[in-house]
């Protein structure tokens, strides 16, 4: 009874179908898997930092979104023309698109350590002009 549930588990999400597929069809998935995964991870990632930044959640969300729709449209497209192009330079082209968004979103944002220090500047200065006060008008 249960090597039967097993077994039946086994075929209807696909494991069967997948150990006797080909080589390049397993590096397909595995891709994919580890696409997802690295996907899921960044999104929280990226909420997060958006979140610290003040950025409203009614922001986020669509924001996420449509990163999520863009990312299928590009992939739809991509595949269409990767066999004229070549994969790698799909692939090629893809990883530049990735880390040109990843400098443009960053670009002009101050990290929190950036933020932290500027407000720790600020209470040392507001100290000494007190302290400085002090000095010159004694009570």
């Amino acid at each position: 009874m249960l090597a039967r549930v097993w077994h039946r588990l086994y075929v209807e999400i696909g494991l069967k179908a997948w150990m006797v597929s080909p080589y390049n069809t397993k590096i397909l998935c595995l891709q994919r898997y580890f696409r997802f995964l690295a996907y899921g991870g960044s999104t929280l990632i990226l909420a997060l930092s958006l979140s610290s930044l003040e950025v409203s959640d009614q922001k986020i969300g669509p924001f996420m979104t449509l990163t999520l729709l863009g990312d299928v449209f590009v992939s739809l497209i991509s595949t269409a023309i990767a066999d004229s192009i070549g994969r790698r330079r799909i692939l090629a082209i893809g990883a530049l698109l990735m880390t040109a968004s990843v400098l443009a979103m960053f670009q002009g944002h101050r990290t929190a350590e950036e933020q932290a220090l500027e407000n720790f500047d600020s209470q040392i200065q507001h100290v000494r002009e007190e302290d400085s006060d002090d000095v010159r008008n004694p009570v």
